[in-house]
């Protein structure tokens, strides 16, 4: 199954201190970054998570794979899945998009390569 993948990204807590409340397109300051695997378009993610209404929180928009920092200072693979409505508003409430292309991976081949630590 071809699914989309996206670069997203929102700003860091500690950047809210320094005035970095934005994020702007193309560059990634005082960012926490993580990859969408989606099979939805942009418009059907842009209405989810655009539509105020709580019916909509539980729409699945992907599996979010994401860098979590631990106060060992590692940084081990994280997966949100599914990733929904209801985790963009908690945790990507401001964020920017870049789509990165296409995949046809299955969520196992893509677990089998992505862990790391950083």
């Amino acid at each position: 199954m071809e699914r989309s993948v996206w670069l997203i990204a929102r700003p860091i807590q500690f950047a809210t201190i320094f005035g970095f409340q934005f994020v702007s397109h193309g560059t990634y300051p005082f960012c926490h970054w993580a990859v969408l695997i989606t099979s939805l378009d942009f418009e059907a993610i842009k209405s989810a998570l655009t539509d105020s209404t709580a019916e909509r929180d539980d729409v699945q928009l992907g599996d979010l794979w994401r860098i979590s920092r631990r106060e060992d200072g590692k940084g081990p693979l994280d997966n949100i899945r599914p990733f929904c409505v209801s985790n963009a508003k908690d945790e990507w409430s401001v964020f920017s998009a870049e789509y990165i292309g296409k995949t046809l991976k299955s969520d196992d081949e893509i677990e089998y390569e992505g862990p790391f630590s950083v």
